[in-house]
């Protein structure tokens, strides 16, 4: 993994122990924005980072699934 990858990995982590703190708070977004100092649209714009990231990784599996090669048993004779 090189440097850009783990940076990205740091983000989405962060990303998502941010938005189980909001959940977790009971308040709501605008509300523990204001209260934790970050920006609605920062807040929306990890929110939709995180879901993107997740929907690559279901969908890499399934394609990865798709495209590898079947096995063939052929009988010699």
């Amino acid at each position: 993994m090189d440097a850009r990858e783990v940076k990205y990995a740091m983000f989405l982590q962060e990303s998502k122990q941010m938005i189980l703190a909001r959940q977790e708070s009971g308040l709501t977004v605008k509300q523990w924005c204001k209260a934790n100092g970050l920006s609605e649209n920062t807040y929306y714009y990890r929110t939709k980072r995180l879901r993107h990231a997740a929907i690559a990784e279901k969908m890499s599996g399934i394609e990865m699934q798709q495209h590898l090669p079947t096995l063939v048993k052929v009988e010699m004779s």
